[in-house]
């Protein structure tokens, strides 16, 4: 059950399903199969609006998190291709781009993970998605990736370089 896997203890577990089963019941909510969904986008556009940007930044960032954690089974960080799924972990991550990691380990694994997508794109001569994934590889390493980890952090300049370049950018 995809809600049991984020919720943290049973309380919060119980308090979510009863806010959950709520919402379905004024028809703000419905079940599709094992997972929830808005009825309609104007339902879903005025949920999210709700949302302070702090809010919504977090949301986004804990649900790549999540999806990354629940797939980590099937990701290795030094090799092997990255699934469907981390791409979107990925793009969820990404869109909290104005958040701060201070967890040096996550913000290197994240790097990694930016940088390995990135190359993919760049495999599929996709430049302007790879440039964007070595750059947000880039923004966890922060001002001191050289120091956290030299290789990684040269491998997201490097790669955000040559990305530059068949993308015609100075």
């Amino acid at each position: 059950d995809v809600l049991r896997m984020t919720s943290r203890d049973e309380d919060e577990f119980s308090k979510m399903s009863r806010c959950l089963e709520s919402a379905i019941q004024e028809n703000l909510l419905e079940m599709d199969g094992k997972y929830y969904a808005f009825p309609h986008d104007l339902v879903q556009q005025a949920a999210y609006e709700r949302l302070l940007d702090e809010e919504v930044l977090s949301l986004h960032f804990n649900v790549g998190l999540q999806i990354l954690k629940n797939a980590s089974h099937s990701i290795t960080v030094e090799n092997g291709s990255l699934p469907s799924t981390i791409f979107a972990a990925l793009e969820q991550v990404a869109i909290a781009k104005d958040l701060t990691v201070s967890e040096p380990t996550l913000r290197v694994t994240l790097a990694t993970l930016f940088l390995r997508a990135g190359n993919r794109y760049f495999e599929l001569a996709a430049f302007p998605s790879a440039l964007s994934f070595f750059e947000r590889g880039l923004s966890f390493m922060c001002d001191d990736g050289w120091d956290l980890n030299r290789k990684i952090t040269l491998q997201l300049h490097d790669s955000a370089c040559h990305a530059c370049y068949f993308n015609a950018l100075p």
